[in-house]
């Protein structure tokens, strides 16, 4: 079934696994959150938050780790639209109860950084965030890093930050809260 970027209305879980299966790069960005669904200019300032804490099923060679970071910004990017303000930056731990790395990159919009913690015999997890004043499909990013993660449990916060205004009645504040376990979203919430 193609995906319209028109107005449309559609039950989010089925609109969820359309689009984590279609392996069609796709153009929406959700507006609201809940509900409607639309295409979104390039102009329109909608402030996204994203905000992924996830377990890791293995822990990531530390000797490639500018290579594995560098081609998951890459594909990040790309796959949302996003243009670089300054170089990529990677620091390795200098704590090392807690082994890793950290990462962020700028973009013209905000920044996307993350903080990897593991190796062998350590319980490996990842924190990251992508916030832009450009309005992203959290669905996109979440596909993204699922192919470039191994992802074991995680979970993510979805934020449409915005200043309720008298201005913009109808540019509300939603915040998400999404569960899965690999590949598959187990439960999204509206919190607000």
């Amino acid at each position: 079934m193609p995906i319209q970027t028109s107005w449309q209305q559609c039950n989010l879980s089925l609109f969820v696994k359309l689009v984590l299966q279609d392996s069609h790069p796709i153009n929406l960005t959700s507006y609201s959150i809940y509900g409607e669904f639309r295409a979104v200019s390039d102009v329109v300032l909608l402030h996204h938050h994203f905000i992924l804490d996830a377990h890791l099923r293995k822990p990531f060679d530390n000797s490639k780790k500018e290579d594995i970071v560098r081609e998951l910004i890459g594909d990040l990017l790309k796959t949302l639209k996003m243009k670089k303000l300054g170089s990529l930056e990677i620091y390795p731990a200098t704590d090392l109860r807690a082994p890793g790395w950290s990462f962020l990159q700028p973009i013209t919009t905000s920044h996307i950084s993350g903080h990897y913690f593991g190796g062998p015999g350590r319980h490996s997890h990842i924190h990251m965030d992508i916030y832009s004043c450009r309005g992203f499909d959290w669905k996109m990013a979440l596909r993204t890093l699922i192919r470039h993660l191994p992802l074991g449990s995680w979970q993510i916060t979805f934020v449409n930050r915005t200043i309720n205004s008298n201005e913009f009645p109808n540019d509300k504040r939603e915040i998400l809260d999404i569960h899965g376990s690999g590949g598959e979203i187990e439960k999204v919430h509206q919190v607000l």
